[in-house]
């Protein structure tokens, strides 16, 4: 079946448009092309206006050439009588069918629609499961098609789609490009929200401080920022980290605390095994001396390893105290010979850090264990080069100690494997 109905001529009677439906940009129609047409005369030998018949309606709608129609109708009321009847082939298909030909293939190949047509058109064709060769075939160049896939992430109702492609895009430096760190970063982090991206634009805007960041650093310091194991996507991101020291370490000195009242509890009961075990001496009972003594010995081996992870916590609580107060995008501070970092990630160069430990391997990690940091919710993060998982638990930290312990195991494959969430 043709996809069009042979040329034909309509009167202007049966000829509506529906531009929420079948106009991809954000005005029913060019301007300038519908001037140029008034002011050169309608040529009726050019290709016909394509429209849909509505059944419903006994209408036909135009769904590919608004702007020729809309110039038509100021000629006709002007007197050009040759435009009672126009030329026109009929769309052979659904409405559903119509709309994606007009939204998706006719009008991406007239006068440019802008980015934010572009945006609701490139949506649209996700939404139909189009795989990304048709995609390059609609939105091109392909770096074209990748800013759209980014900026589809934003907020529709936020402040970078509201400016951008608006009379007041100038007044806002590098908006193309702060979107589209923006963009990237939501897909990167799902747990953002759109108030989060309302944060980042005022901080780009209302403060300037973000406009001299380079991406690198920009990645960087937000993968600080979510990553973190205090991190709340129900709370603003506080960029400018106004709060106090205390609002963001007191869950980190309450940690301590607990595990130091837990070793006070375990000497008390040791001290009280030692008493029974000198009565039991006394008394000749060697098989009751022999269990007090097993039970010293756990009770001893569960203190040392609370002892151990209290010196860890301390160690990650000075870490936090130093960045607390560090703004987001001032220069950073001098790292350490040994980083700490809320999370395991593996890099290119064949280390796996967790919270407490860096770790080289000197072969790359099997695919045993690659599953089981997917299976565990962590993912690759292609931009910021690392295995990810943002609200980091104590069960997370310990499968990190747990996992980075068989780093070394063998991985026969020569390329790095990258599980994508």
């Amino acid at each position: 079946m043709n996809k069009f109905s042979e040329k034909k001529q309509i009167t202007r009677a049966e000829i509506t448009t529906d531009p929420k439906t079948f106009q991809g940009r954000q005005t029913a129609f060019s301007d300038d092309t519908v001037k140029k047409i008034v002011r050169e005369g309608f040529d009726l030998t050019d290709d016909p206006i394509i429209v849909w018949k509505d059944t419903k309606r006994k209408k036909y709608i135009v769904i590919s050439g608004h702007s020729r129609w809309a110039a038509s109708e100021i000629l006709f009321k002007k007197g050009d009588k040759r435009l009672a009847k126009m030329p026109v082939k009929v769309f052979q298909g659904t409405k559903e069918q119509a709309a994606d030909f007009a939204l998706l293939e006719s009008n991406r190949s007239g006068s440019k629609e802008g980015l934010k047509s572009d945006l609701t058109a490139y949506k649209r064709a996700v939404s139909k499961g189009y795989n990304r060769q048709y995609l390059l075939g609609i939105f091109k160049p392909e770096s074209y098609l990748n800013l759209l896939q980014k900026l589809s992430y934003l907020n529709v109702n936020g402040s970078f789609l509201e400016f951008i492609d608006s009379d007041s895009e100038k007044s806002f430096p590098y908006l193309r490009r702060n979107a589209e760190w923006t963009g990237s970063l939501r897909k990167e982090y799902p747990a953002l929200t759109a108030a989060h991206e309302t944060e980042l634009f005022n901080y780009f805007y209302k403060t300037n401080k973000g406009l001299k960041i380079t991406k690198q650093k920009f990645t960087d310091l937000m993968y600080k920022k979510v990553s973190n194991m205090y991190f709340d996507a129900s709370k603003p991101l506080n960029l400018d980290n106004v709060v106090s020291t205390s609002a963001v370490t007191s869950p980190g000195k309450a940690a301590i605390k607990e595990i130091e009242n837990e070793i006070e509890a375990l000497q008390r009961d040791r001290s009280k095994k030692e008493e029974l075990i000198i009565s039991a001496k006394q008394q000749s009972k060697t098989a009751l001396v022999e269990k007090f003594k097993a039970e010293v010995t756990g009770i001893n081996a569960l203190i040392l390893r609370k002892i151990e992870r209290k010196r860890q916590l301390e160690s990650e609580f000075s870490s936090l105290e130093r960045q607390t107060g560090f703004d987001l995008f001032s220069a950073p501070q001098a790292a350490s010979a040994k980083t700490e970092t809320n999370g395991l990630y593996w890099t290119e160069n064949g280390y796996f850090k967790n919270q407490n430990a860096e770790i080289s391997a000197k072969t790359k990690p099997s695919v045993a264990i690659l599953k089981q940091l997917s299976k565990a919710g962590f993912k690759w993060s292609a931009w910021a080069g690392k295995w990810v998982k943002s609200n980091i638990t104590a069960a997370d930290r310990e499968f990190c100690r747990n996992l980075t312990g068989r780093a070394s195991e063998k991985n026969t494959n020569k390329k790095p494997i990258k599980i994508k969430p």
